[in-house]
């Protein structure tokens, strides 16, 4: 072939090459926008269901008692904030030279306030759950739904009387309501699957317990995406539910990692939760050391989002506001083996080579979040050890979500603290996207 003629032919080859690449590039894109649809379908169903967890198949008894779950959750709602503020007047006082400042005078009152306002909401909101429970729940909902509510409201009575013991919180109550509105029949299953439902009867024991929490084992014993409540893991029944998913698939590799740290070090340290993500993480949270909620004695045994204490508290809020789901987030420690104390320079430099570790079981992995000093500390330090392995990670450094790193008698500092944290958060969130 003539070179003239190779020339005029190049345009046409150049176009057609051109025209199956575009082809290709437009196929590539089309999957991706259905893939991100279905995931914020996904998304947006979780969070519905956080509010509206009734699978009842008669549309008004569903309505009703969505109802009433949200009319209960509104209480306890009020219940979180009391304790909250009780909190802060009695256990987490600042430093001893902020203690006569007229902003801390301030605070304890703006505290007492809020326990005042709290409870006399909860009082007033409460008549109206109570006789939801008995003109729409006890006359048409099934045996388990109404057994949970009347626990629910038993509880939140004796809350409000003084007389809570400790044993059945609220917030436990609220829990095991959801689920039970929630597998009386699972999205996707109809009456038609097993014959119809009896409305009359409960289920049996191996139909239904009070571990069970909705969304979070499916028939192949792989956790699904949760919905997480604060401080749930103050329930045995649920810590001892959550402790029989440890090795489940996509917790195994990490926790069996928690296994070896522990025989190779000879010291105790907690495992990952598996309401996270586990191997499939793609945001890597990592903060300064266990904490004592963690504990197997005195707490859950495990990093969790749901431990019975403030910083895990702050730290469901924050990864809730952004959007996150918890199975793309996975916790981790500077120094992860428990000490309760800030770890000392040699130990940070021992917590590299775990955390090395960790981050090649997750091959996923696209944003890091540094929280407080020790853990940027650490991860400086991990930059020039392993540059190869942080030079493919977003790194996003904010503080810690304890009382101690949050705390300053300057409220509007406090309240950028809280912010930058929620920045942080809400930026993870966007590059996921």
């Amino acid at each position: 072939m003539g070179l003239r003629k190779r020339i005029a032919q190049a345009p046409s080859a150049a176009r057609a090459q051109m025209s199956e690449v575009t082809a290709s590039t437009r196929t590539r894109l089309t999957a991706a926008r259905k893939r991100a649809r279905e995931l914020k379908d996904e998304w947006q169903e979780r969070r519905y269901r956080r509010n509206h967890p009734s699978t009842a198949q008669d549309p008004q008894i569903k309505d009703a008692e969505d109802s009433f779950y949200q009319a209960a959750k509104s209480v306890v709602g009020h219940i979180s904030a009391i304790e909250h503020a009780q909190r802060e007047l009695g256990s987490e006082m600042p430093p001893r030279e902020f203690l006569s400042t007229g902003s801390v005078r301030e605070e304890r009152r703006m505290y007492r306030e809020s326990i005042r306002q709290s409870t006399s909401d909860a009082r007033r909101e409460f008549p109206f759950l109570r006789e939801q429970f008995v003109t729409t729940i006890k006359p048409s909902s099934i045996r388990e739904v109404v057994l949970q509510s009347n626990a629910m409201v038993d509880s939140i009575d004796l809350y409000l009387r003084n007389r809570f013991d400790g044993q059945f919180h609220p917030e436990d109550a609220l829990t095991r309501l959801h689920a039970a509105m929630f597998d009386q029949c699972p999205p996707g299953s109809s009456e038609d699957d097993d014959g119809p439902a009896d409305a009359g009867s409960a289920p049996s024991d191996s139909e239904l317990t009070d571990a069970q929490v909705a969304d979070e084992t499916p028939s192949d014993g792989e956790p699904a995406a949760p919905v997480l409540l604060a401080r749930r893991m103050r329930d045995p029944e649920y810590r001892r539910h959550q402790h029989s998913l440890v090795y489940v698939d996509r917790l195994a590799p990490i926790n069996q990692l928690v296994d070896a740290l522990r025989s190779e070090q000879g010291e105790w340290m907690p495992y990952v939760a598996p309401t996270y993500g586990g191997i499939e993480a793609r945001v890597l949270a990592v903060f300064r050391d266990p904490g004592p909620r963690t504990q197997q004695d005195k707490g859950s045994g495990f990093l969790s989002l749901e431990n019975d204490d403030p910083s895990a508290e702050r730290h469901l809020g924050f990864v809730t506001d952004a959007g996150i789901s918890p199975t793309d987030l996975t916790v981790w420690n500077a120094y992860p083996w428990y000490i309760n104390r800030k770890p000392a320079s040699g130990e940070i430099d021992r917590g590299l080579d775990p955390l090395r570790r960790l981050i090649d079981l997750l091959p996923d992995l696209e944003v890091l979040i540094a929280h407080g000093g020790a853990a940027q500390t650490a991860w400086l330090r991990f930059e020039r050890k392993h540059p190869r392995i942080a030079n493919r990670l977003e790194v996003i450094k904010t503080y810690h979500t304890s009382q101690q790193a949050l705390w300053t008698p300057d409220v509007e500092e406090r309240q950028r603290r809280q912010a930058d944290i929620a920045h942080a958060y809400a930026k993870a969130a966007a590059l996921l996207d």
